[in-house]
């Protein structure tokens, strides 16, 4: 036998052997596969065949395993007792009578044998309210805590018959009804009814010379921001502001649009990862920053939130003509989830200034979000110490920037600030505390204190603007 005919004969003998291994294994796998099934109880069934809270039942989608309890508006969710129907011989250790916290979807594993299943539970609230009310293009500023909606017309309209175009929560009626004309000359109120939701808006409509605000923003629509936080600033702006207009700066540049037309405008700019030692400005900011300026010093009122504070040093605001000194920033894609309620704090001989109105302070606190809201920690604030430079304390602060602070963090730092009139320049309002935050990956309706950045941001603009 040559040596090709060799090797041929044993690629043969070792085809054959790799076969019969292979037979081997599948028959030895097999085997071992029935011993395991028939140690596992899979033949059980994990289910929750009813859940309630109260005498609330819960709907129950077995499919996707979600279940929704709609409850009545005034429910404390943070402390609900449910009850569930577990299928024959199933358990779970959470559902044993106790206290649980439903501000934000609660999961229960369910298990029977070596079966498990995961129900979500979402507790949804009756919702009676008013989303947005518009007079023509003019948009009714809505106060959700106390119920009522003021809407600035210009002087030449006639306020005895207006017809407003009114949007509602899902499943809502209002009376009277959207596109009814109404006579405004005193304040006529609207009621919104859902299930056990039950709210009357009072809506008062001032005839006024118009003070139109902006939204400075970094794209030429409002859909193109690109950043969520700015984004969702943007559009809680022009749902909630009367008058108020996008102003692109790539508009401002082109010469379409100057801010001469404008009282206030608001700057909201977020980067990931923010470092204070490198800050680069958008192009167009770059571009308009000597008109702004100049907006500025001929008495136009500016609200600089988050990062936008660096053009404090850029349009000479402050007397020093320096930025914050202590700033940093995480990534919307990678937020820090909180465990626990985040505040900043009004100064005790400012808690009663007019952008604290219609806010509830926990003593001096203002809460901004609550457990599980996922944040960026974005900060430029004023740290007040020797160890940081600059300030040793909070007159050295005052006295060297020229600013009025009005709301601080836990260690001392001004996290926010008012600039009021200097030589005929408008006012300036600051807010740059990493509990400023618009928008999170896990925003949640639910949230009891995130309305108190709407109602801040709402105070500022109306000082400003007034």
């Amino acid at each position: 036998m040559d040596g090709h005919q060799t090797t041929k004969t044993m690629k043969k003998i070792f085809q054959i052997f790799n076969i019969c291994c292979l037979l081997c294994f599948i028959a030895s796998a097999t085997s071992c596969s029935s011993s395991n099934n028939s140690s596992l109880s899979l033949d059980k069934d994990a289910s929750i065949t009813s859940f309630s809270i109260g005498d609330i039942d819960g709907e129950i989608d077995q499919i996707n395993e979600i279940i929704t309890v709609h409850m009545p508006a005034d429910t404390n969710v943070g402390a609900l007792v449910p009850q569930a129907v577990l299928s024959p011989g199933a358990t779970c250790t959470m559902l044993q009578g106790q206290s649980i916290n439903f501000k934000l979807p609660v999961t229960f594993t369910i298990k029977n044998g070596d079966v498990f299943r995961k129900y979500t539970v979402h507790i949804e609230l009756d919702n009676a309210s008013i989303l947005s009310f518009k007079i023509d293009k003019y948009e009714g500023a809505i106060d959700n805590r106390f119920h009522t909606i003021t809407v600035y017309v210009p002087l030449e309209y006639d306020i005895t018959n207006l017809t407003p175009v009114i949007t509602i929560s899902e499943g809502a009626n209002v009376t009277p009804l959207s596109g009814l004309s109404q006579d405004f000359t005193h304040p006529v109120n609207y009621r919104v009814v859902y299930r056990s939701a039950d709210v009357t808006y009072t809506v008062t409509v001032i005839p006024s010379n118009m003070k139109i605000p902006a939204f400075l923003g970094n794209a030429p629509t409002i859909d193109e921001l690109t950043n969520p936080e700015e984004k969702a600033a943007a559009q809680w702006f022009m749902q909630n502001i009367s008058a108020a207009e996008y102003l692109s700066m790539s508009d401002v540049v082109a010469g379409n649009v100057s801010f001469k037309k404008y009282n206030t405008i608001w700057y909201h700019w977020h980067i990931d990862w923010f470092n204070d030692s490198n800050v680069v400005y958008p192009d167009d900011l770059q571009q308009v920053m000597s008109q702004l300026q100049s907006f500025y010093q001929d008495g136009g009122n500016l609200l600089l939130t988050r990062y936008a504070v660096c053009l404090l040093s850029d349009l000479g605001i402050t007397l020093n003509g320096q930025r914050p000194n202590n700033g940093w920033g995480g990534a919307e894609d990678q937020p820090e989830i909180v465990t626990g309620p985040w505040d900043f704090q009004a100064y005790e001989n400012q808690k009663y200034h007019d952008v604290f109105h219609n806010i509830s302070l926990d003593g001096n606190k203002m809460y901004t979000f609550d457990t599980g809201y996922g944040v960026t920690n974005s900060t430029y604030q004023w740290h007040i110490g020797s160890d940081w430079g600059g300030y040793d304390n909070i007159d050295m602060w005052e006295t060297k920037t020229g600013g009025i602070p009005l709301a601080h963090g836990g260690d001392g730092a001004v996290v926010m600030a008012e600039f009021a009139f200097n030589n005929g320049s408008g006012k300036v309002i600051t807010i740059s505390s990493g509990a400023y935050d618009w928008w999170c990956p896990n925003m949640s309706d639910t949230d009891q204190y995130h309305s108190n950045i709407y109602t801040l941001t709402k105070n500022a603009i109306q000082y400003l603007n007034q």
